[in-house]
């Protein structure tokens, strides 16, 4: 990502968004962890860029996506391959202990 748009990764808390980290942090007496999984599969259309060189590259990649589905589908079928280095999401269900 740092590569198509600097600007944008800069904007993000990159070192909370780890499995762990949200374990470290919301697993307590005070917070009960419902639901933690990563969610989704690596896609290109999550990036932008403002070069427009760089956008055109992008949008190769975006086609050559279609590809990356497919491969992806036949090796992981419907269960997907959702882990910290191919999916884009993390969610977190998270409970307040003081309301039950």
């Amino acid at each position: 990502m740092y590569f198509f748009n600097s600007k944008t990764l800069k904007k993000h808390n990159i070192k909370i968004m780890d499995r762990k980290k949200i374990e470290e942090l919301f697993n307590n007496e005070v917070f009960s962890i419902k639901y933690l999984n990563y969610y989704g599969t690596f896609t290109f259309g999550l990036f932008n860029t403002e070069n427009k060189l760089l956008g055109y590259l992008l949008k190769f990649l975006n086609y050559i996506q279609y590809c990356f589905n497919i491969i992806f589908r036949v090796l992981f079928r419907a269960r997907g391959c959702e882990n910290p280095f191919l999916s884009p999401h993390l969610i977190a269900i998270i409970k307040y202990k003081k309301f039950k």
